[in-house]
């Protein structure tokens, strides 16, 4: 298995249009899954689910979006979550169009429809729901961009099958002209990769984090838990970022370059896989300001330079 980078290096950067679930990706995702995926992302963006009352009503809002995409065969977009929270109108049409096709709909998609309409015909209910919409159209304000819109709109990338082949995948997550738009645009490409993890646990996946603090609430501490618990992936650091100890607590004999973290497993198979005249040890830390990546179309792997 080869190397499967996500990074984004100075000036060259790819845009990537993804949608939480893509039409041609539901076979291998369960809806609960997505559900609990999509959840995180909205808690990224300051969804506030640590109430009660958000909490359930969200997560059946996203249940009925998730299941009736994939029991008809269509895609699941993060343009569907901000149009079911424009009103309790839509909410109703939406409802109404799901009838139709409630025989394909699992039980508890049925059930949380069930539940949606009764909260919306009592007062107390009613009023949860405007103010949950309410909620949901503020974090997701994002969407009013339209170079954001563009990036929600199919044909979406199928990101499990990119990930799966080996090569190098560039995606922007700042933008000087755009810098509101950062979290939303991290919160969306990290449940993409999530989920692509989630439906293949053999994903191997080297992953970028550059200037974190900038668009990751946390500055990427759950990436770097994720990357400690899990041999499949792998980060690469900045250590001269003077945060990064803070955040990572990153030690290094000579402090001051990108820093490739593999795992033994990883090296092992990058070495094998590749024929590379590398040690493990070698691979685990490759020279000041120095990825490795293999690029579609080329027969050998090539060393990058990460500019700062």
């Amino acid at each position: 298995m080869s190397l499967r980078a996500l990074i984004r290096l100075g000036g060259l950067m790819l845009g990537l249009i993804l949608a939480v679930v893509g039409a041609d990706e539901w076979p291998g995702q369960r809806v609960e899954t997505v559900i609990q995926l999509t959840e995180t992302f909205l808690a990224d963006l300051g969804l506030n689910l640590e109430l009660p009352a958000v909490r359930t009503l969200t997560r059946h809002l996203i249940r009925i979006l998730a299941d009736s995409a994939r029991a008809t065969g269509h895609d699941f977009a993060f343009t569907d979550l901000y149009a079911i929270g424009q009103s309790t109108q839509t909410l109703r049409a939406f409802l109404a169009d799901l009838e139709r096709v409630a025989g394909k709909l699992s039980d508890e998609a049925r059930r949380s429809m069930a539940y949606l309409a009764g909260q919306l015909a009592e007062t107390e209910g009613y009023v949860r729901v405007v103010t949950t919409l309410s909620m949901l159209r503020t974090v997701l304000s994002p969407l009013r961009s339209g170079a954001v819109h563009l990036l929600c709109r199919p044909p979406f990338l199928n990101v499990g099958q990119a990930l799966s082949r080996p090569g190098l995948l560039l995606a922007p997550l700042t933008n000087a002209d755009f810098a509101e738009h950062n979290r939303f645009l991290a919160a969306m490409l990290r449940l993409a990769l999530d989920r692509a993890r989630a439906a293949n646990p053999e994903l191997r996946l080297a992953l970028h984090l550059y200037d974190p603090r900038r668009y990751l609430p946390d500055g990427g501490r759950r990436w770097w838990d994720a990357a400690q618990a899990d041999p499949q992936l792998s980060l690469l650091l900045d250590d001269r970022d003077p945060g990064s100890d803070r955040h990572f607590s990153r030690k290094t004999e000579e402090a001051g370059g990108i820093v490739f973290r593999c795992s033994e497993d990883l090296a092992a198979a990058l070495i094998g896989d590749w024929g590379l005249d590398y040690t493990a040890a070698e691979l685990r830390d490759l020279p000041e300001g120095a990825a490795l990546a293999r690029l579609p179309g080329l027969p050998a792997p090539v060393t990058l330079r990460v500019e700062p």
